[in-house]
């Protein structure tokens, strides 16, 4: 194991001198503000995911399969070229249940 000059526990002394500094409250708030903005960003995105999930549920077997394409990036008529017809009826059905 390397030794350091200056560092005896792996830095716990230097931890311990920076804790018992006093802080400004000012600066406890600066450095917790980050954190909860990220944690409300996880938990709108989290939301975001449930109400999207949940729509997805709605959907039968052939909207699934439509909206399958839909996500790839597959143009309306490339899907209805490939599915038929009735693709275009899930297209409808699939795009109003998921709100898009």
């Amino acid at each position: 194991m390397e030794t350091y000059p200056g560092v005896s526990d792996g830095g716990g002394a230097l931890a311990r001198r920076r804790a018992a500094k006093p802080f400004r409250d000012q600066d406890l708030l600066d450095a917790i503000q980050p954190g909860l903005a990220r944690d409300r960003e996880r938990r709108e995105n989290d939301t975001e995911i449930r109400a999207l999930s949940e729509r997805f549920e709605t959907l039968t077997s052939r909207e699934r399969e439509v909206m399958s394409y839909v996500v790839t990036g597959r143009l309306n008529k490339e899907i209805v070229g490939d599915l038929g017809q009735g693709a275009r009826r899930g297209l409808g059905r699939a795009d109003t249940k998921m709100l898009v």
